[in-house]
């Protein structure tokens, strides 16, 4: 009985979630403009650079 429960409702999150997620769509007109663009682009850049700041959390570890 709770294993069926727990199965159940395991799918509903799954499906609402993934039902959630398609909002918005819109198909892409100009597909091979795209692809040009994007291979020009590609071609062009030779890094990418962000700032960022790693942290890892521990359980066994007051800080991070």
């Amino acid at each position: 009985m709770r294993l069926t429960f727990l199965l159940i409702t395991s799918f509903l999150f799954l499906y609402t979630a993934t039902a959630n997620a398609q909002e918005g769509f819109r198909k892409m007109k100009d597909v091979e403009g795209f692809k040009q663009k994007l291979s020009n682009i590609t071609k062009v850049t030779e890094t990418i650079q962000c700032n960022f700041v790693q942290e890892k959390q521990l359980s066994f570890m007051k800080e991070k």
